[in-house]
């Protein structure tokens, strides 16, 4: 092909594939429109130049003039593609949790309730798969792939051949390099077998939210992840990846526990507690005039105790529940307390205290997941529900955070507080003790400050460490569970948070968008002292004019409609356990149809078993996907084997949910 020629080919490649973009992919589409007119006006120079010398196209950059391949360009994709395999060991990232069910294991899980461990729902389908899966046997098809860096993309072209996935994530720091592979590499003709799903050019919070898009196209198929890093590319986005790959959701918040969060609050409504109104704005009462001093359980909370004593009755003190400990030991009441955790080992932030003297009047604004042992040892009278991902009272709302201190600071927020004060609502590691919360907290972690390997790609979740800005300027080492908190909390800031509210951050943790940063030495407090009396009785009069004990007639019609549709879903699946297949190609096909029908419904009746049943199949799929992915002929009686343990799992999950909805109907009639 003649130089003429080359350049036909690459302006009409070039057209094509702008085309493409301005209708499959509008976002990239207008970053290169900026990018041109940046250069159009002057504020960009070019910093490369596409060349085409020895029958190859490269990149020169002008200043240095040296060659981005500095070698044949079609040899080096040659290369990359005859690099790439199918095996489970290199290149690639396992996104699931290695579980191993014996035999003699089995009858233990399969006899216990659902809702107790994840595992019981899933232990007969991992068993069969151990007892019959080969060890490190090679993929039969790489459906999914990852190339983090571009350069021209002809390698690209090149794997593509090879392995013919059937979604590709592609990910290019440089829009320069991006816009010059427009001219080599036809992205157009790709996208026609395969989804392409672009991160060009993207920071760290636009990546997040492609990686996630990429993980939920076709997850079945994300057991394992292969992917090509071009040498000249970062390694930043390859770590912020793995990191996305250990906090989805299926892996944080198993279905079990989604599923007893949609059943806690049923007794409760039962049993004529108050659900407060979450959405009434309570900014003319005594809650939205007073000063607010939020304690959350970071390490500056203790820290500061002593400030926090000589100063609690200058301030409406809220506290959550993991402070209680300290606080009593210290002589410090807070006039409201939060807690979101539903899991029974929490009622240990609240054994250790004399409750009937130091609970007497503290106001407790409580998830209505929180579990039965905790609600045992408080008053009645003094206990006010708010909603979580639930939404039986759905006139009254309800919040969604990834934690209690996120969750309060959005109820704060919506309270409309007008001068709010953080103190220990840190979501950092401590700088110099390496902790992660004050140490009476029961998740509190010590971090070995002289180890730390920042972004280290780890698949832990909890000990990959981040850098991110502290509240005074420094920097502050977070983690990944953290930082879900920190962007929900900056989310609240920029998207709650009203023009004529304040929020002063006093902790030595994480900068917050939106707040101001204030020492506690520089606050100035020329607040008289409060009559705690009047204001608890204020606050807790407040409330109870604005929250409800009872099912309004079509909050129980809802009920109803959830309860009718278990019994639709029974029949689902039994139909589906009744199905003989003949391959597994049937099978697979058929599972995904299930996912569908069961997880894609977004009716209100619906809706919550749609939820525990997208993280069930989000937890399981990719365990059946990868075995059948194999070169060793599964035999067909294995679909239906798995099919079987599947439905049996589905089933029981659909009974706990049927059971809890029937006792709230059968007290209501």
């Amino acid at each position: 092909m003649n130089l003429e020629d080359v350049q036909t080919l690459a302006k009409q490649t070039y057209l094509n594939n702008l085309s493409y973009l301005e209708k499959e992919q509008k976002n990239l589409f207008s970053k290169l429109q900026a990018f041109d007119s940046a250069i159009d006006q002057g504020i960009y120079m070019s910093r490369y130049e596409l060349v085409y010398e020895k029958n190859y196209f490269d990149v020169k950059e002008l200043t240095s003039q040296k060659y981005l391949y500095d070698s044949n360009s079609d040899e080096y994709a040659q290369t990359v593609k005859n690099s790439i395999n199918y095996s489970k060991e290199v290149n690639l990232f396992k996104t699931y949790k290695e579980i191993n069910i014996n035999t003699l294991d089995l009858p233990k899980y399969t006899k216990l309730d659902i809702t107790q461990n994840p595992i019981n729902g899933t232990a007969s389908i991992f068993h069969y798969i151990n007892t019959h899966q080969e060890s490190n046997k090679d993929m039969l098809k790489i459906e999914k792939f990852i190339f983090f860096g571009l350069g021209l993309a002809q390698h690209i072209q090149e794997v593509d051949k090879k392995i013919q996935s059937s979604v590709y994530l592609l990910v290019e720091d440089n829009l320069e390099l991006f816009k010059l592979s427009l001219f080599v590499t036809p992205y157009s003709q790709l996208a026609k077998t395969a989804t392409l799903i672009f991160s060009i050019f993207e920071d760290k919070e636009e990546f997040s939210t492609t990686a996630s898009k990429f993980l939920q196209t076709k997850f079945e198929h994300n057991h394992y992840l292969k992917y090509f890093q071009m040498l000249n590319h970062s390694e930043k986005k390859l770590k912020e990846f793995h990191i996305k790959t250990t906090s989805q959701s299926h892996n944080l918040f198993f279905y079990n526990t989604i599923l007893k969060q949609y059943l806690r609050p049923l007794p409760y409504i039962q049993e004529h507690y108050k659900f407060l109104n979450i959405l009434h704005d309570y900014s003319d009462s005594l809650l939205g005039y007073k000063p607010v001093l939020y304690l959350a359980a970071g390490p500056s909370m203790l820290k500061n105790i002593k400030w926090i004593q000589d100063n609690q009755d200058k301030f409406l003190i809220v506290a959550v529940s993991a402070t209680l400990i300290e606080l009593y030991k210290h002589n410090v009441k807070p006039d409201i307390v939060t807690h979101l955790d539903g899991f029974d080992i929490s009622a240990e932030l609240f054994n250790p205290i004399d409750k009937k003297e130091y609970f007497d009047d503290i106001v407790f604004l409580l998830s209505a997941r929180t579990p039965t042992n905790i609600i045992q040892l408080l008053n009645k009278e003094n206990i006010f529900f708010f909603e979580n991902g639930t939404n039986y009272k759905d006139t009254l709302g309800n919040i969604s955070a990834p934690c209690v201190g996120a969750t309060t600071y959005l109820l704060l927020l919506s309270f409309g507080i007008k001068n709010l004060y953080l103190l220990g609502l840190d979501l950092a590691i401590d700088s110099e003790s390496g902790y992660t919360h004050a140490q009476t907290h029961v998740d509190v972690q010590k971090v070995d400050l002289g180890r730390v390997d920042l972004d280290e790609d780890k698949l832990s979740f909890r000990d990959s460490l981040i850098s991110v800005t502290s509240n005074f300027g420094n920097t502050a080492l977070t983690n990944p569970n953290f930082l879900l908190s920190i962007n929900s909390i900056n989310a609240s800031s920029k998207g709650f948070k009203k023009e004529w509210q304040n929020v002063y951050n006093l902790g030595d943790g994480v900068k917050f968008q939106n707040t101001i940063s204030l020492k506690l030495a520089d606050i100035i407090l020329n607040l008289e002292e409060m009559d705690k009396n009047i204001i608890k009785k204020d606050i807790h009069a407040e409330f109870y004019k604005n929250s409800s004990s009872s099912l309004l007639t079509d909050e129980y019609e809802k009920v109803l409609q959830r309860y009718n549709y278990t019994l639709r879903v029974k029949k689902i699946l039994k139909k589906q356990k009744n199905i003989k297949f003949s391959s597994k190609k049937h099978f697979l096909k058929s599972l995904s149809s299930l996912y569908i029908t069961l997880s894609k419904d977004s009716s209100t009746k619906a809706y919550d078993l749609s939820l525990i049943y997208q993280e069930y199949f989000h937890f399981i799929n990719t365990f059946i996907f990868d075995y059948f992915n194999t070169l060793i002929e599964r035999e067909v009686a294995d679909t239906n084997n798995i099919n079987n343990l599947l439905c049996t799992e589905l089933e029981k999950i659909n009974k706990v949910y049927e059971n809890g909805l029937k006792g709230v109907i059968q007290k209501v009639d």
